[in-house]
């Protein structure tokens, strides 16, 4: 935490075009886990050598080294090279660990599958999110006002800094997390109830899950934060937009409207764009957190039906499932401002198309007023927003809607459980 300071005052991102450059990287080396440069991507000529794509496939051979084993743990029964299920649950006090174990293996699947997506477009210059990143890269700055610039860089330096505690927390859970496994080894060891083998072999093969779990939580924050950044920047961009329209809506003159008519257009169509581009990438990302976070959901349901009683190991586990799961509502939530502004930006645009149908004026055309008019039927019906895969359009309602289903879904599934034990 000695650095925090430093962190603090020494910012070196001014601008929207040079957070986007620094933050991009940090998105390259943790998500991609390839390195290129922004002409290299531009000019589809990207080295496919080994020295560029070390890193992905070693962290793709640990993720398949790390099922592999999983997969071959829990299907197993005692062995004289690693301590089995049951003999741990013993070791820990805690009941269904295979349960924890196959929910590990199913998050470690569906992240090395949204990086091997986000990989594989990379490679064939077809990333959505490199698109949209190298166009906020060239976005000049002067197009937003100084309140709401000022805002982004505050926003963007208050996340690095939540990012930086966050990313300490994960490092010392992690820390604890080997030496509390260490010291529960070593007890049963010096216990006589395990043999040296076992002993070191848990506690070699216990690292390359740890290095896989924070891979993975790694891919969420880094994903989180880049994401996040763009997003609030769309929702800027969206709210000045809004805050244009309102006061053109008091405006008397109508050669001024129609001047800027034009440029609403154009910036409409600019957002739009923008947002759809997004949502190519975040669409897949939601679908793959939603997934988890139903599989999350009903393990977390099982593995407490089958717990004698609440020992220090079953509730931190049951804890990082249930966090889980709100980050994953969080998240959602913070994707419905479009649908929201786009809504409020509809309405303003008819209410000032009412107005102009009363005022008479002799330059009106009917090629603009039906332009206009398909304009606006267009906007209210272009599900201006993000989607959960193919699934549905994320909005307030289905936000709500998603966590009432689930809660009767848990129970019922709960019951079940209870009832079959």
């Amino acid at each position: 935490m000695a650095g925090l300071p430093h962190l603090i005052w020494s910012n070196p991102e001014t601008t929207i075009s040079e957070i986007i450059y620094y933050g991009f990287r940090y998105f390259q080396y943790f998500i991609l886990r390839i390195n290129y440069t922004w002409e290299e991507y531009q000019r589809h000529r990207i080295p496919r050598t080994y020295r560029r794509r070390r890193q992905a496939i070693l962290m793709f051979f640990n993720a398949w080294l790390v099922i592999i084993f999983l997969i071959i743990y829990i299907c197993s029964g005692d062995s004289s090279i690693w301590i089995s299920v049951k003999y741990l649950e013993k070791i820990v006090d805690c009941q269904r660990l295979d349960l924890l174990v196959i929910a590990i293996i199913v998050l470690i699947c569906i992240g090395e599958w949204t990086w091997f997506n986000f990989f594989i477009q990379i490679i064939n210059y077809k990333s959505p999110i490199q698109s949209i990143a190298y166009k906020t890269l060239l976005f000049d700055d002067k197009r937003l006002a100084t309140n709401y610039r000022r805002y982004l860089i505050i926003y963007h330096l208050f996340i690095k800094i939540a990012a930086y505690i966050f990313a300490s927390c994960i490092g010392i859970g992690v820390i604890i997390t080997y030496v509390m496994e260490i010291f529960f080894v070593t007890k049963a060891y010096f216990d006589n109830q395990i043999t040296s083998v076992q002993l070191l072999f848990s506690m070699i093969a216990f690292f390359p899950i740890c290095f896989q779990v924070c891979s993975l939580i790694c891919l969420l924050l880094v994903g989180t934060i880049v994401a996040g950044f763009i997003l609030e920047f769309l929702k800027i961009r969206m709210k000045q937009f809004y805050v244009f329209l309102k006061q053109d809506e008091s405006s008397k003159n109508i050669p001024k409207m129609k001047y800027f008519w034009n440029w609403i257009q154009k910036e409409y169509v600019e957002l739009y764009s923008e947002v759809a581009l997004l949502d190519k990438t975040v669409s897949f990302a939601m679908y793959s957190l939603e997934s988890a976070s139903k599989i999350l959901s009903i393990t977390t349901c099982v593995f407490y039906s089958r717990q004698m009683e609440m020992t220090l190991s079953n509730t931190l586990a049951m804890l990082g499932m249930t966090l889980a799961y709100i980050y994953t509502a969080v998240i959602f939530s913070r994707l419905t401002f479009s649908p929201k502004l786009n809504h409020q930006c509809c309405r303003l645009i008819l209410n000032q198309m009412a107005r102009r149908a009363i005022i008479k004026h002799p330059d009106r055309k009917i090629k603009t007023i039906i332009k206009s008019n398909l304009f606006i039927q267009t906007m209210s019906d272009n599900h201006f927003g993000f989607h959960c895969g193919q699934i549905f359009f994320i909005t307030k309602f289905q936000v709500v809607e998603l966590f009432m289903m689930n809660l009767p879904l848990i129970t019922l599934f709960y019951k079940k459980i209870c009832m079959a034990k």
